[in-house]
Order: structure tokens, then sequence, then C-alpha cells
């Protein structure tokens, strides 16, 4: 493996854990509509908004307000149906995204299409269907592939292939989520062409905004072995007593380009100030996060002891937990590197130093914890002229569980000849320990053959190969 040679400074974070969501890039944003108009009692001809062929046409209207939900950017107003099944329609811009269309349509085999909107039920009765249509070509029975609402006669919301006159169109209905009065809803559908199972609709009903709802995670209704295109919307309530806002439409490729988060949700937030180890304390290693949502770290001078500790805590900052406190003593480690959530749900790590491994000690340890703190186990003392010394990342596991990482010195059998650094593997077990390579550059003698100093994470790219770099 040829080492790619870099420098970069490493900053330290003081013990002050911070949440920040960061901005996720988009794919692409096709089309979207956020009523920024003027109240008006008719919104044809109205052409605002991005990614449109053209106005709005038929009745409904614009009136005053955004609908709003946490965590979801509103802008301008909203729109207001009329009932008697009179809806608003309008055609979605082809321009740039010929590589999402089939026969100029959207719904291209291989491609997948996000759909979010703002919906409340304003007023209802028995006939009280309420929702969007997507159409594959003009206004039509015929033309009708997707309906998104609630059925004829209740409050839940669905997803219906559409080929009939009017709803129910019978397919699949997420049960648990009521469109009540006065209750908004963030509606976000998922579309997949071309699949195995013909082409799939998912539908979400206020999902988290963070990441990426799944079926895994969240209760979603689902079409399958369906075959459409399409290339207009419409929305429409139905009897002369249902009226229902609609709000911020959104097409896009991703589920961040039809999910924007409000502002606030980006702001700094401090989570919690860390205990102040014996010596002052800090870390420079990154958090990782559990499926529970927890958060764990490591410090180089936390605990009791003052030579380090792992810890736990909630992602709203509550619940802070040392899981293990290195002692000031050599039968453990000392100052730990960054951790490893492996797949058998335990923490691994290493140490910079402390242990009693080789002729010298002092070199590190290699060590293994479960995540409520218990069974906390030393799987290796390291030999700072067999295996190296100096654990400064975390470890990485490959597909077979194996473990791999680096130390940032040492490494050579002999005393005279000292060694910057070893590449190294073992198993979750401890056994199995073998320094994959050794690097024999420096600073005092350098070479051009060679790295050394390896202090940053490995990662695993294609055809089984460790990627890495040195200092």
């Amino acid at each position: 493996m040829n080492p790619i040679c870099s420098r970069r400074v490493l900053g330290l974070l003081l013990t002050l854990l911070f949440g920040l969501l960061l901005t996720r890039s988009h794919a692409a944003l096709i089309a979207y509509d956020g009523a920024q108009y003027n109240p008006t009692s008719s919104i044809s001809g109205l052409n605002g908004g991005t990614g449109w062929n053209g106005g709005w046409s038929g009745v409904n209207n614009v009136v005053a307000g955004s609908l709003l939900i946490n965590g979801v950017v509103t802008n301008g107003n909203r729109f207001v149906t009329d009932g008697n099944n009179a809806g608003s329609v309008r055609v979605i811009g082809t321009n740039g995204f010929g590589s999402l269309l089939q026969n100029g349509r959207f719904g291209k085999d291989g491609t997948t299409l996000w759909l979010s909107f703002l919906f409340r039920a304003v007023t209802t009765s028995a006939n009280n269907q309420a929702g969007i249509i997507l159409y594959d070509g003009a206004v039509s029975t015929a033309n009708q592939v997707l309906y998104v609402g609630m059925p004829t006669g209740g409050a839940t919301w669905g997803l219906f292939a559409t080929t009939n006159s009017a709803p129910p169109f019978g397919a699949s209905a997420l049960s648990q989520i009521v469109g009540t009065n006065q209750q908004t809803l963030f509606i976000v559908v998922k579309m997949l062409f071309g699949t195995p199972n013909g082409d799939r609709v998912f539908l979400y009903v206020n999902p988290p905004l963070a990441f990426e709802p799944t079926n895994n995670i969240y209760n979603a209704a689902v079409l399958n072995n369906m075959t459409y295109q399409f290339d207009r919307l419409l929305f429409a309530s139905g009897a002369t007593t249902t009226t229902a806002s609609f709000d911020e439409f959104r097409l896009g490729e991703t589920f961040a380009d039809v999910v924007p988060l409000a502002p606030d949700r980006y702001v700094y937030t401090e989570l919690v100030s860390l205990p102040a180890p014996v010596s002052g304390g800090y870390s420079i290693s990154p958090l990782l996060q559990d499926p529970q949502g927890r958060f764990f770290g490591s410090r180089l001078t936390g605990g009791s002891g003052g030579s380090g500790d792992v810890f736990r805590v909630a992602e709203n900052g509550s619940g802070f937990t040392p899981l293990h406190e290195f002692p000031a003593t050599a039968s453990d480690g000392k100052t730990p590197a960054g951790l490893l959530l492996a797949s058998d749900g335990r923490l691994y790590g290493g140490t910079i130093a402390g242990g009693t491994g080789g002729q010298f000690g002092n070199a590190g340890v290699l060590y293994r914890v479960n995540t409520d703190g218990s069974d906390y186990t030393i799987l290796r003392h390291l030999d700072s002229q067999t295996d190296g010394t100096q654990m400064a990342a975390a470890l990485l596991q490959d597909t077979n569980g194996v473990l791999y990482g680096v130390l940032r010195n040492g490494g050579t059998a002999t005393v005279n000849q000292g060694g910057n650094g070893t590449v190294f593997k073992m198993n979750t077990n401890g056994t199995g320990f073998t320094a994959l390579h050794i690097f024999t550059n420096s600073a005092i003698i350098p070479s051009s053959t060679d790295g050394y100093d390896p202090k940053d994470a490995l990662i695993e790219g294609q055809g089984q190969m460790l990627y890495g770099t040195t200092f």
C-alpha cells in the first residue's frame, strides 16, 4: 500500500459538546410553489415559484398566511380549495431534466423522485376527499395516475392508483394518520421507477425531518407494481362543504430537495459542558452515534484519574455517563483515541499511552467495552517494537468483521532502529494481531519511498484495499 503523504492541522476540541445540523447537499429541486402571491379569489394565471411550464389554471383561492409545521420552511401565503371537486392544475417544467424523463414525462426507469406539500383540512363532510392528483397528459379521468389524499367518507391519508372518476381509488392507505380539522400535515411521497416490483410509491405523513425516512424506521403506505409517468399536478377537495389548505409544493430528486429545514434548525446549540478532569481535559476525537441516537466519545485526560475516559451522552445533552475511566496506572491504557461502534454492538478503541506491552511498556492498549460500560476488556497491550505505539485514530471494521488501525510510531524489532508507525489488523477478540506495514521514513532521514506518522483513520475502498494518510 502506497501511503498518501499530507500534513494536516490538528485542532483541539475543548470540553464542550455542541450540536449543529449541517446543510445537506441537494441533487435538484425540480419544481416549487409556496403560494407567494397576494390573496385572491382565483389562482388562474398565477405564475410564481420555479420549475413550472406556465401558470396555474382552474379555480381555488390564495389566502393570507402560510401553513406552519415545526422545522419546515414556509413562505408567503397558502392555497385554499373551493370544494365541489374543482381543482387547480399546473404543468411541471422539464427543461434540464432529460435524464429523468420517459416519453417526455417524469418517471424514467431507474430514477427516484420525491414530492412534498403541507395540508390542512378546513371543513369536512361525509364526502370529504381532498388531496392531489398526478396526471399523464391533459386533465381527464383516463390520464389520472396517482392520488395522494383523504378518500371519500374518511379522514385517513392514503395512496391510490387512479383509474376511476372519483376517490376512493383503492389500493393502500396509511391508517394511523388522520386529517382532522386544523391539523397541519406534512406529506412526503417517494416514487421509484422501474424497480423489480414495478414503479413503487411510498407515502410518509409527518416523517422525521433530519434524515430520510424508510419503511424500517417509519410507518408508510406503499404501492407496488405500478407503471406510470406524469407531467402535471392538480389539487382539489370534494363536496361543497369540504375545503382544504395546501402549501409548499415541492418536487425533487432527493429527500433533502423537498424537505427544507427552517433556519432555526441550523443554529449552534451547546449540549453539555463536560465535567472537568483532574488535569484540565480535552477531546480530539469525533463523536459517534448509535441507532438509538446516543452519542459516544472519549477524552484524552478526562475521568477521575485524569488519564482519559470513554463517555455516553444523550442527543439533547442529558445523561452524561462515563463508561470507563482510565486509571493513572500501568495496568491500563491512558489518553484514549477515537471510538468504533462495531457490528457486534460494542465500542472498540485504543490509547496513546499506558499498558505493559513489550520491553518498555507505555505503548498503549487496544480495548473494547459495552455501550453501557460493562465488560471492559483489554484486547492487547501494545509492544512499541513489534506492534507500534500511540493509537491516535479510530479503528476500522471491514465487512468480514476484522479490525484495522494505525499506530503513529514504533514497529521494528530492534532497539537501535526505531519504526515510524504501522498499519495493523486484529480480530475483535484480540487474536490475530498483524502489522501489515511498517513506515520507515522519518523527518530526520527523509525518504521519497514511504511516509511516516500515520495518525488519521483508515478507510476501506473497492477491492478490499485500505487507504490512509501520513503526517
